[in-house]
């Protein structure tokens, strides 16, 4: 590697974008730059490193092995990069900077458009990002950085900071025809061999865990991954639903909901990989959510 001339954070951005985006083109486009410069830069980043980051031919550009080893550095270095403009800002009075977060489906409706509307309204400057996906997805999301907070059910993997929320009961969700031997609660040996409405394997972790240990007998012939389908399902009769009361939330399905007995919690928890080392804007998020959901929990008692 040449010693002579500073990398600069500029050849780490180039470097990523085209291979977040695909192409030199398309790289260019998004940073706003010719495709010219953009080879130009790649170029001399790579004479910098002393080997080829890329090959070019008619069919594209396609990562070396070196390439692909230097991804997770070079998008750590623009991270930390942020993570310091960030605090910099933070010791000059200002509220600004990005923050990423990770929610699996029933937080994202029965909390994230509230949340997001009321922490937008304190920190305008602040650039709040959502994406929505399976337990599994936000556990990945965390681990490789695309997220700087997750919701996670606990307990989650040892390697992430985790502040508990909230204390999620279970349900059966049923159609209006639903007959339970008991009005207020309904057991899983009630619902042998009743169809049941099921979910996507990396969304149901905690209904597995039921079905396990429970001795009834229940068929899914249909499965499906967002909750406001499975409750469609259920509205029209076609079975019933094992599912988190949280999901129920905001949603208008005409279906009737059973505790099930004995109880079963699913605990949610928000998710990083450290606290200490969150960005100024992500701890103000984290802050945010604790009292968003505390507030909101005490809304449901009252």
């Amino acid at each position: 590697m040449r010693h002579g001339y500073p990398m600069s954070l500029a050849s780490y951005e180039v470097f990523i974008a085209i291979v977040e985006r695909g192409s030199l083109a398309a790289a260019a486009e998004f940073l706003h730059m010719s495709p010219s410069a953009v080879s130009h830069a790649l170029a001399n980043f790579e004479a910098q490193l002393g080997f080829a980051l890329m090959t070019r031919g008619r069919a594209g550009t396609n990562l070396t092995p070196q390439g692909q080893a230097l991804i997770p550095l070079a998008k750590e270095a623009l991270r930390a990069h942020k993570k310091l403009i960030e605090h910099a800002t933070e010791l000059k009075g200002l509220s600004t900077g990005t923050v990423k977060i990770a929610a699996f489906s029933s937080v994202s409706v029965a909390w994230m458009p509230e949340l997001v509307r009321t922490f937008r309204a304190s920190y305008p400057m602040v650039t709040v990002h959502v994406n929505q996906g399976s337990y599994d997805d936000v556990l990945s999301a965390l681990s490789l950085g695309e997220a700087d907070l997750g919701f996670v059910t606990t307990p989650a993997a040892p390697q992430f900071d985790v502040a508990p929320l909230y204390a999620d009961q279970m349900v059966c969700v049923a159609p209006g025809t639903f007959a339970p031997l008991n009005p207020w609660h309904v057991s899983l040996e009630e619902l042998t061999d009743q169809e049941l409405i099921g979910q996507h394997e990396s969304n149901s972790k905690e209904i597995r865990d039921i079905l396990k240990k429970a001795s009834a007998s229940m068929q899914s012939t249909i499965k499906a991954v967002d909750d406001i389908v499975i409750l469609a399902m259920v509205e029209k009769g076609l079975g019933v639903a094992i599912m988190p009361e949280l999901a129920l939330q905001n949603q208008k399905a005409q279906v009737r909901s059973y505790p099930l007995e004995p109880p079963v919690i699913r605990n949610i928890g928000l998710a990083s990989r450290s606290e200490a080392l969150l960005s100024p804007a992500a701890k103000a998020m984290h802050a945010h959510i604790l009292s968003f959901v505390a507030n909101w929990r005490s809304s449901l008692a009252n």
